[in-house]
């Protein structure tokens, strides 16, 4: 659910989603989150919730981050149980974190 993005801010394909360049339909946006349905999806459900802010890689998460973590995972729960799921039903439910 956190999309990293290695090179510059003004490259990245997230941060254009954010800002609503291009042709990404965002269906949920709080005033720290994005959350769109992914282009090519790979289960019958597939959300990709992004925070607002450019964060490259996992690896330059903090502990300032856990609350945004959190409200990442709770945004991802919310639109699973508006589909009809279980969001606690971890033999149909993932959450990913994507870094490429």
């Amino acid at each position: 659910m956190l999309c990293g993005c290695l090179g510059s801010q003004d490259a990245c394909v997230f941060c254009n989603i954010v800002h609503n360049i291009g042709e990404t339909r965002i269906i949920v946006e709080t005033e720290h989150l994005v959350a769109f349905r992914d282009r090519s999806p790979s289960a019958k459900v597939h959300f990709l919730v992004i925070p607002k802010e450019h964060i490259e890689t996992i690896k330059d998460l903090t502990r300032e981050h856990i609350s945004l973590l959190h409200e990442m995972t709770e945004l991802g729960k919310r639109l699973l149980k508006e589909e009809g799921f279980n969001p606690e039903d971890e033999t149909q439910i993932r959450y990913p974190f994507n870094n490429s």
